[in-house]
């Protein structure tokens, strides 16, 4: 159910509810044949690349293969490009304002994570968190649930819950930005938000390789550029296929990740 209309068919009208007007980040431009053409092919051989754009796809399987909530943080210099993996990965589902920012209270962190639920959440620059509460962040993400409060009038008020896989990134670690406030990351921020390294180890930054391209910047020019004509449709066309294939797809997903499983 998206806020402009809602995939598949059951017996009952099913409609988007919210208070307040809601923006929707899930638009679409050009075709799909267009983005596998002109911004997928060239994640092949990338494995940073591949990475992200995956998570996308993934993070509306999670309820059909039964995974919890987590997420990983792309880290690196500000020439890696980083950010350009941000912007493929956001145009699985979007344009370019679909990736948003750390920098929000923990009550807009909230609201995003539930316009989010069942999707990817892509969180751009972590130094730009307070760092006394990133750690508490985290854990909020990943455990699927903002804090119970109360209303003016002393009645519980209810707790916004989410489903999704988020990527942050930054050229800082999460328990280096933490140690700013005097904290220490822990092992269950480890597990929450696992590290990845921006840099493929190719002397190409974020790339593995560069598809005839003369040089990283290049690559990195213009994907961004076709991620921003070319968005949407491959996110959609995921969710109509997972819809249509609700029991196969998630007996095959329980089926493959128990052998992954097993390999590792």
């Amino acid at each position: 159910v998206l806020p402009d209309r809602t995939i598949g068919e059951t017996d009952e009208l099913v409609m988007f509810q919210a208070a307040g007007g809601v923006v929707s980040q899930f638009r679409q431009r050009g075709t799909l044949a267009e983005w596998r053409e002109n911004v997928a092919a060239h994640c092949r051989g990338n494995s940073r690349m591949l990475f992200c754009v995956s998570a996308a796809f993934a993070a509306p399987l999670m309820h059909l293969a039964h995974v919890p909530s987590g997420g990983f943080h792309i880290w690196g210099d500000s020439s890696s490009g980083k950010s350009t993996a941000f912007k493929v990965a956001g145009s699985v589902f979007g344009g370019s304002d679909y990736p948003r920012s750390w920098h929000a209270t923990g009550n807009a962190l909230e609201s995003t994570a539930t316009q989010h639920s069942d999707a990817l959440l892509l969180l751009d620059e972590i130094a730009q968190v307070d760092p006394k509460s990133l750690g508490d962040t985290v854990y909020m993400l990943a455990n699927e649930a903002g804090k119970a409060r109360a209303t003016q009038s002393a009645t519980a008020r209810k707790v916004a819950t989410w489903r999704l896989l988020f990527l942050s990134d930054g050229e800082v670690s999460l328990s280096s930005h933490m140690e700013q406030a005097g904290k220490g990351a822990k092992a269950g921020h480890d597990v929450r938000m696992a590290h990845i390294a921006a840099d493929a180890g190719k002397g190409l930054g974020v790339f593995d390789t560069l598809h005839d391209f003369e040089s990283g910047a290049a690559l990195s020019d213009h994907l961004v550029k076709m991620a921003r004509q070319y968005y949407g449709t491959a996110g959609m066309a995921l969710i109509e296929y997972a819809v249509r294939d609700f029991d196969s797809i998630s007996d095959a997903l329980m089926t493959g990740i128990a052998e992954l499983v097993r390999e590792m």
